[in-house]
């Protein structure tokens, strides 16, 4: 049976990873993989520090065989450490399995698999531009708030 690190991340301390949790404990059982780590972290994404992802990363494939996520984004929200980490993990032996995705980053003979690194590419610059929309879209309503008068510039905590 293959051994499983499950990695979980939200953005804020007001979202919880429950029902990623619940789906990809299922998930494993299905698919016979035995979760030995469930990494969970309450982050945003344009960290690359983050303290549970860096344990995630420290894994050989001595401890796991395979890390799942909810989405290739939980992983991060820039293009090149996605990227990055898929290539180290896969120099590991180590698959990555994105369940909203159903990608598995590893073909069955341990190689990184040439359709998956291409939606891969595709998907972590998706998850890049969705964190600039996001941003652009908050800058743009502070800035009609400041301009409109409904926000000032003092700080309230």
């Amino acid at each position: 049976m293959k051994q499983a690190a499950i990695y979980l991340r939200v953005s804020t301390d007001q979202q919880n990873y429950d029902r990623q949790k619940k789906e990809l404990l299922a998930y494993c059982k299905r698919n016979q993989l035995q979760v030995k780590y469930i990494f969970e972290e309450k982050e945003s994404g344009r960290k690359d520090d983050r303290p549970e992802f860096q344990k995630l990363c420290t894994l050989s494939k001595e401890d796991i065989q395979v890390v799942v996520v909810w989405e290739i984004s939980r992983l991060s929200r820039k293009a090149y450490m996605i990227l990055k980490v898929a290539e180290d993990f896969a120099q590991k032996g180590i698959s990555i399995y994105a369940f909203k995705e159903n990608l598995m980053t590893l073909d069955n003979n341990g190689n990184f698999d040439k359709f998956a690194r291409l939606v891969l590419s595709v998907l972590a610059n998706y998850a890049q531009d969705e964190l600039e929309t996001f941003r652009e879209r908050s800058l743009s309503g502070k800035k009609h708030k400041l301009l409109s008068g409904e926000m000032d510039y003092t700080f309230r905590p």
